[in-house]
């Protein structure tokens, strides 16, 4: 594993997880406890399953984000429809 910015916390983490992570829009906080996980004394397992649990939960609110931001984007279409039948009937 590569160290990255002499950080304890992302030592077991290599240089391209920290990028995935950071492309994914992780805060630090989060990378810090993906990093974490590894640096545990527990089998391998189980840090994954900790590791995956945790990035299912980080994905599980980008969805939420992701709905909440099509629901304005409906509501947006939705006057512009408005908008565009009244000014058709003139």
């Amino acid at each position: 594993m590569m160290v990255v910015k002499g950080d304890e916390t992302t030592m077991n983490c290599s240089e391209s997880i920290l990028e995935n992570l950071r492309d994914a829009g992780c805060d630090e906080t989060l990378v810090q406890q993906y990093c974490e996980i590894a640096n545990q004394p527990i089998p391998e397992e189980a840090a994954s399953g900790r590791q995956a649990q945790l990035l299912r939960g980080y994905r599980r609110e980008l969805l939420e984000r992701l709905h909440d931001d099509q629901r304005k984007i409906d509501c947006l279409d939705h006057l512009l429809y408005l908008l565009r039948v009244n000014c058709q009937r003139g």
